[in-house]
């Protein structure tokens, strides 16, 4: 007879019915798999039980009968249990496969949790846990492991079930926990009987863990940790975490309590207290999750018979059309298929430009904090990292392997290297001219050339020459990638800012990459050097890669709302045959790569977070940022926020519904109110003078404008409209007049437009030689602004400019990048950036002076998110972004 089954290969098929497609992790109990139900047709996951758990057949009977319980659960947010199955002696157990992480992961990830973040898993798990405890089912082993968070905010209880069927006398059975001790109840660790009010016990441990990054009980031994609950004292949370709502302290508390009769009496007066505290928390605190799927049990509670007869002619009219569709000739399949996936980095911090090697057995990247990143090599398999410029100055990025896997092309501080793949010295061949960076290195098939972008242009060099051809003019072009055959480039124009930032290179603007802007991809013929658009312009549209036989390119895009991995399949010209495919899903990946044979590809994915941060600015002397407290809170992106000049209202734009949209809060903190709802981002809001109107940009029509609308959000209305880009409003202290800068003519200006009783005017353009981020000063008009790493002021009266800080100061004076003046127009402060990327903020007499030091970033986990910040003299607020960053290996069927 054939040995019970410890490990599943990928490929393989169990009980000819479940096909393996990949392990997803395994525990105390054994291993479990991502499966296809070949008979169902449809993917579950499957537990494999060690053999030594299930010696005999009454453990094995137990499984059945609490399983057949576990499994009546039909609610949300519990994972459903299918059944418990053995094939020559291997048993196995069957269930939901939710695509997500576990809740311990996520702790890991983000040190601890906000509150909203936190009250908003665990009212899930509370409703939960109510279907459950109303069918008399205790868990028995809540722990964050068994507790999965999908992306859009969705929360699963695992395992139902299984505790109960493991437990016996005592707390060990076969040498097993029975629970966990972290989280276990004290009657648990004293063997005693357990009720609901153990799984309160046991939520309050993980709600303490959430937002405090810490367990309330830790030991050497796991007897030692249990008997702690029992009689030991914890640190109450607030201690560890002086943000958490004082309400919510007491409420850990009280589900921690050592005796069961003074907890929470049931889930649904915990879940009730969860929800006041909720509504106390300011709105932009609040997690909601994204959408809200229906049970099976609740969609057929939820029709009635007409709707099922409406519903079902619907379906036979939608079969009928997408028969044709399927059917008729010259139907193209996806011939695409994502196999096992692996992730093969953990640090924490950023590692991105992912470039796997031609024969898929390697990786390179860049890692590091941003503007300081450097590049290693890591094996697929696993191993030692190998560092290849850890010793060269300056910052690197954008690895690419050459065709035969023998050379690295890469960019480094506005030029483009070559060195062998495995280290040695550097070599420059393209160097920066005229402060226009070459960058995107993108290697010819047959190793003889390298495209790249420089003045608004893709170019190629030959390396036998060293001469440069100039391809076609594409500006803000990016992610270059070379046809299989070498008649084609396929590139990206728009939002640099998401690859890159300006730490890497100047021209993207922004101190931060994940920029959220559209974006198309192209393709450019080398032999009659015609362009044409692959994807729209409506979404983010990155890394495009090219499948082996030319005939498809993978590329990533935000259209279906996370940013996945789709497939187009083009004609032999390049345009796309048909509309891209959606590969993936829920992936939020920032950049990919293919081998030469197209069976591995690499990707890395991106997750941050920013919120609105403020810190008294210091009388004398400077402050270190980790004195700021925070103003918002929660799982958005928060780019620009401005403070009204009575100082009472912070306006600020965030994706917390989405897109990006304009909100405003009462500045010494309340609920937020959102005033923009359009799907199309909105961003950078500017509050007049008098505080009844706010300007903005926005993308809604295409390109960025701008747009002003009253304090209230209501009659929006555009103010430029022109195919360039327009963008960072300010108003005049007047407030008859916006200034922003545009790129019109080429090159980044400030213009100006008026208003009048008739409306609004033409734009006319203030400065010629270079100008962005303007500010017009509260009193006057004299307007601040950056040209060339300078702080300059220009005079809207007679034009006349004049210097205040020089960007050759920069040994001295790092290099202003925004600014913002004090309320009475005597101060301009500014935003400014040194050689190696630090961040800090200045303060420079408007009449001309020494600039004094404020504030410094000098907290490497207080990032600061754009150059933007507002400021009412007293205090500046500016965003503070957490970056995440790991890469992945994934199996492609072709």
């Amino acid at each position: 007879m054939e040995a019970p089954k410890e490990e599943l290969t990928r490929g393989t098929t169990l009980a000819d019915r479940y096909e393996i497609i990949e392990e997803l992790g395994r525990g105390g109990m054994g291993r479990v798999y991502r499966v296809e139900d070949l008979k169902l047709k449809q993917e579950i996951a499957l537990k494999l039980i060690k053999p030594e758990i299930v010696l005999d057949k009454k453990t094995i009977e137990r499984f059945r009968n609490e399983l057949k319980t576990a499994r009546m659960i039909s609610q949300k947010n519990v994972c459903r249990m299918f059944d418990i199955g053995e094939v020559e002696g291997t048993h196995f157990i069957t269930m939901e496969y939710i695509r997500g992480e576990d809740l311990k992961s996520l702790i890991r990830k983000m040190g601890h949790l906000s509150a909203g973040q936190a009250i908003s898993i665990v009212k899930q798990v509370c409703e939960g846990l109510t279907e459950a405890h109303k069918m008399g089912v205790v868990h028995r082993d809540l722990k964050p492991q068994n507790i999965m968070v999908d992306r859009e905010g969705y929360a699963r209880i695992m395992d139902f079930g299984i505790a109960r069927s493991l437990e016996s006398k005592g707390i060990t059975v076969a040498g097993m926990i029975i629970g966990t001790p972290e989280y276990m109840s004290p009657e648990q660790a004293e063997a005693k009987d357990v009720d609901h009010r153990s799984d309160i016990y046991s939520l309050g441990v993980i709600l303490y863990e959430m937002v405090t990054g810490q367990l309330p009980f830790e030991g050497d031994t796991p007897l030692s940790i249990a008997m702690k609950h029992k009689s030991e004292e914890f640190k109450a949370p607030r201690i560890l975490n002086p943000l958490i709502p004082e309400d919510l302290n007491d409420l850990i508390i009280k589900c921690l309590e050592k005796e069961k009769e003074n907890r929470y009496k049931s889930v649904e007066d915990l879940h009730r207290d969860l929800d006041s505290i909720e509504k106390k928390i300011p709105l932009t605190q609040r997690v909601i999750p994204k959408r809200k799927p229906l049970t099976s049990k609740e969609i057929t509670v939820k029709f009635n018979l007409r709707k099922v007869f409406i519903s079902a002619f619907i379906v036979i009219i939608l079969i009928v059309i997408a028969g044709y569709f399927l059917l008729r000739p010259g139907r193209v399949d996806t011939i695409i298929q994502i196999g096992t996936t692996k992730q093969i980095s953990y640090e924490t911090g950023l590692e991105l430009d992912p470039n796997v090697s031609p024969n898929g057995k390697m990786v390179v990247l860049a890692t590091g904090p941003l503007g300081r990143t450097h590049l290693m090599v890591r094996q697929v398999v696993g191993g030692r990292t190998l560092e290849i410029t850890e010793d060269f100055p300056g910052n690197q990025r954008w690895p690419q392997l050459s065709p035969d896997g023998t050379q690295l092309a890469f960019y480094s501080d506005g030029s483009i290297y070559i060195v062998p793949a495995l280290g040695g010295i550097p070599k420059r061949i393209i160097e920066k001219k005229s402060n226009s960076s070459a960058y995107s290195p993108a290697w010819s098939p047959d190793g003889k050339k390298i495209a790249y972008v420089q003045n608004d242009s893709i170019n190629t060099f030959h390396l036998d020459s060293g001469e440069s051809e100039k391809i076609i003019d594409a500006k803000e072009a990016h992610c270059l990638s070379w046809s299989p055959d070498g008649s084609k480039i396929a590139y990206v124009l728009g939002n640099l800012a998401f690859v890159f930032s300006e730490f890497d290179i100047p021209e993207a603007l922004y101190p931060v990459i994940g920029n959220k802007a559209p974006s198309s991809i192209h393709i450019v013929s080398l032999s009659n050097k015609n362009s044409v658009q692959v994807t729209n312009y409506e979404h983010l549209n990155v890394s495009p890669v090219w499948t082996p036989d030319g005939k498809h390119i993978l590329f990533i895009s935000d259209g279906g709302g996370a940013r996945d991995i789709y497939v187009v399949t083009l004609r032999s010209s390049g345009k796309p045959k048909t509309p891209p495919i959606r590969l993936t899903t829920g992936l939020d990946a920032h950049t990919i790569s293919i081998s030469k044979d197209g069976q591995k590809l690499a990707y890395s994915v991106l997750d941050y977070t920013s919120n609105v941060w403020s810190i008294e600015i210091p009388k004398k002397g400077a402050a270190s940022v980790s004195k700021a407290q925070p103003v918002t809170m929660g799982n958005q992106i928060v780019e620009a926020m401005d403070i009204s000049h009575d100082s009472q209202w912070l306006a600020y734009d965030s994706n917390l519904r989405g897109s990006m949209n304009i909100y405003k809060m009462p500045a010494a903190g309340g609920e937020a109110v959102q005033l923009t709802s359009h799907p199309k981002d909105d961003f950078i809001p500017c509050w007049s003078p008098d505080g009844e109107r706010i300007v903005f940009h926005s993308f809604r029509q295409g390109n960025r404008d701008i747009y002003c609308m009253t304090k209230n959000g209501e009659s929006v209305q555009a103010l430029t409209d022109y195919p360039s880009h327009e963008r960072s409003p300010d108003w005049s202290s007047d407030g008859s007049k916006v200034i922003f800068f545009s790129d019109k003519t080429g090159r980044n200006e400030v213009y100006v437009i008026s208003s009048d009783e008739t409306g609004w005017g033409e734009p006319q353009q203030l400065t010629f030689e270079g100008g962005t981020f303007p500010k017009w000063s509260p009193v006057g008009n004299s307007i601040a602004y950056i040209s060339e790493d300078s702080l300059k002021i220009i005079s809207y009266d007679d034009g006349k400019t004049r210097t205040l800080v020089r960007a050759q100061d920069i040994i001295n004076f790092p290099s202003p990048k925004f600014c913002a003046w004090s309320l009475d127009g005597k101060i301009i402060y500014y935003i400014a950036q040194d050689r190696h990327s630090n961040v800090s903020i200045w303060a420079v007499p408007a009449s001309g002076g020494e600039p004094e030091l404020k504030i410094i970033f000098d907290d490497p986990f207080q990032r600061l998110g754009l150059f933007n910040f507002s400021t009412d003299g007293q205090r500046i607020y500016f965003s503070l972004r957490m970056n995440e960053s790991n890469v992945w290996i994934m199996d492609l069927v072709l």
